[in-house]
């Protein structure tokens, strides 16, 4: 099975409408050739969207960083899988980028499957609870 193939957003050098970055030492925040973004829980990131409002669904601790309003910090806590990034510009234009949150851990339990996720099989979490509550 191929290795996964996706590239830090970090390095600055994607063009993207927003930078974004974990406040930790390596690189936490990738980007899938598909045009995922891949994060993980319990990392913390900054979002500079150039004035831009950020949106994440469900997603209640984001704020505004008290040095520059331009930047959001945000973190998912005890969340794994897909969400979405929306970018809402002055004029209303929006953006929006999917989002898979991962778990650090899964490295640690599957050390041998890490580097093979079929990221496509990741659902979403919000859909996936409306599901059991209709089955």
């Amino acid at each position: 099975m191929p290795s996964l193939v996706i590239t830090c957003i970090e390095n600055g050098k994607l063009n993207l409408p927003f930078q974004l970055g974990s406040v930790e030492d390596s690189c936490w925040a990738f980007l899938q050739e598909s045009g995922e973004i891949v994060l993980f829980e319990w990392k913390t990131y900054e979002i500079d969207a150039n004035g831009a409002k950020v949106i994440i669904p469900g997603l209640e601790d984001i704020s505004r960083s008290g040095i520059n309003e331009n930047i959001f910090t945000f973190a998912f806590k005890n969340y794994v899988g897909k969400s979405k990034l929306i970018i809402k510009e002055s004029d209303g234009k929006k953006r929006e980028f999917p989002i898979i949150v991962l778990s650090e851990k899964f490295e640690k339990i599957a050390p041998e499957h890490w580097e093979v996720i079929d990221l496509g099989k990741i659902e979403d979490v919000e859909e996936r609870k409306s599901r059991r509550k209709i089955d």
